[in-house]
């Protein structure tokens, strides 16, 4: 059974997955390719006819990833044309349903909003909610800054003065689609919700304090993810002349007609060259303070109540960083002593020794290798999800936050509660390719997680409130207990759960920045 839809641009025609619709790669901006490249995004020319709308589209340009592969996706095509998005709905009719937008994740490398991990449908039918996922420019393709090029004569501003963000504004422009159009699929665009992980997450974050985002979303759900990820424009201009060099494009004239007809896949391979002198965060290309798209620090502007109508629900996977870790030779040979020195080196000296001591006294059951990676998890996602909330909660009552501590069998046990694990439990999507090979063969007591987390997701996108029956009572967050809702085979609620770490951690980082 076919489904029509008029939208702003056209007609569309999605198709009947059991109890749902869904409508797959839909435009939401014109390809950015030829002039286009490096620009902000342009609105969709209008259509006539119906546009099919049962295919999945091109993802946006990117460098093979093993996490992709991870979700079940398989090296799908890719294009430039890769502005769309996918919509599941149980109706097109008159409902009104909340809305969840997914920002996927990918270190703003990688990634796209058709992941299996990602099908909206459960979302659909358990949760009488709409779920729209998108695809966003990558790489420098959507964070190179070239504002200005001062070293090869030439400035720009303009169009490219939002150059560093133009993936962000990819974002804005799918979240302005949702509120033009999604009252035709059955949804409520004054109820909106943006949920994403990693990457995703980190977008939230800066999208939370971007001028040109405000009042298209009213809740978010923010995993692993904060507002501490953009960088200056001192450091984007830094990486932009690293990939200047790669391309052999340092000492030419006439440097963005050259970088717009390059090749994308010797842009690609210039990609990959100047991520691995970024090894350290992975993300050389993120959003950037250009005082344009964004216009101060994400936490500084959260701080300053710049969110302060936004409801929020954020938290983190108790061992985040093993996802990254677990591999690396370096850190699995790491004795108590090497942690003391890889500590003191990176900190002040006598760092480490008090470190140690305070998580092997909270965790006496990690080895060296895994004490290393609890300290990485806490200082790269929990103090800045923490940071966050701080300073919310100031300007916003319902505020909560979560931590994720059920831990995969796979891998003999050695990833635990990493990172991105809690994917498939959000989406209960535990059936989906790849689920089983990072999280173990499927049992009641899994489904119960997923259950409950992917219960408490769409009751927040309904009401702004992610209680439900299967979990204990969730209080909002507050400065005192600091109450925290642990997602595990058994659900319970904690009060700063590894607070005194968090402590630690956050004065000896402050002492040496």
């Amino acid at each position: 059974m076919s489904a029509l839809i008029e939208t702003s641009t056209g007609t569309i025609r999605g198709g009947r997955n059991g109890d749902a619709y869904v409508f797959k790669a839909i435009p939401y901006a014109q390809a950015p390719i030829g002039e286009l490249r490096f620009s902000p995004p342009v609105p969709t020319q209008p259509w006539a006819g119906i546009r099919e709308a049962t295919q999945f589209s091109t993802v946006a340009m990117q460098n093979a990833s093993s996490v992709d592969r991870m979700l079940g996706s398989k090296a799908p095509e890719m294009s430039e044309d890769c502005l769309t998005l996918n919509v599941w709905t149980p109706g097109h009719d008159n409902a009104k349903r909340p809305v969840m937008v997914w920002i996927h994740g990918g270190s703003f490398l990688s990634g796209s909003g058709r992941a299996p991990w990602y099908d909206g449908m459960a979302f659909a039918t358990l949760g009488d909610v709409i779920i729209v996922t998108i695809n966003y420019r990558l790489g420098p393709l959507g964070f190179l800054y070239l504002a200005d090029l001062d070293n090869v004569g030439e400035k720009f501003d303009g169009e490219l003065a939002s150059s560093g963000n133009v993936g962000l504004l990819d974002q804005v422009a799918a979240l302005q689609w949702v509120q033009d159009n999604i009252a035709n699929f059955g949804g409520n665009p004054d109820n909106v919700t943006i949920f994403g992980e990693s990457a995703g997450a980190m977008s939230i974050g800066t999208l939370l304090a971007c001028p040109s985002a405000k009042g298209l979303f009213h809740q978010v759900i923010m995993q692993s993810g904060a507002a501490d990820n953009v960088i200056s424009t001192d450091e984007a201009r830094r990486v932009t002349h690293q990939l200047l060099d790669e391309l052999g494009l340092s000492k030419e004239a006439n440097v963005i007609a050259k970088l717009r007809s390059l090749p994308v896949d010797v842009l690609l391979e210039a990609q990959a060259n100047v991520r691995m002198q970024h090894l350290q965060t992975g993300m050389p290309w993120r959003p950037v303070v250009d005082e344009n798209v964004i216009l101060t620090a994400p936490i500084d502007a959260i701080d300053e109540g710049n969110a302060k109508e936004v409801r929020v629900l954020i938290g983190t996977n108790l061992d985040e960083a093993r996802f990254f870790t677990v591999f690396d030779p370096n850190t699995n040979q790491l004795t108590d002593d090497t942690l003391i020195e890889r500590c003191d080196k990176r900190w002040d000296s006598g760092a480490g020794a008090s470190l140690l001591e305070s998580y092997r006294t909270d965790r006496p059951e990690l080895s060296a290798p895994h004490l290393w990676a609890a300290i990485e998890t806490d200082r790269i996602f929990r103090l800045p999800a923490l940071d966050l909330v701080k300073s919310h909660i100031y300007h916003q009552s319902a505020v909560y936050t979560y931590l994720f501590t059920w831990p995969t069998p796979a891998f003999g046990g050695s990833l635990g509660s990493c990172h991105v694990l809690e994917i498939p439990f959000v989406f209960n999507n535990l059936r989906q390719p790849g689920v089983k090979a990072f999280c173990g063969s499927i049992t009641p007591e899994m489904e119960n997680l997923a259950s409950n987390l992917h219960d408490a997701w769409t009751a927040f996108a309904h009401s702004g409130d992610p209680n439900h029956s299967g979990i204990p009572a969730w209080p909002t967050y507050n400065a005192t207990e600091q109450p925290s809702m642990v997602f595990d085979e058994t659900c319970m609620l904690a009060n700063d759960p590894g607070g005194k770490n968090h402590e630690l951690l956050a004065e000896i980082t402050k002492a040496s920045s």
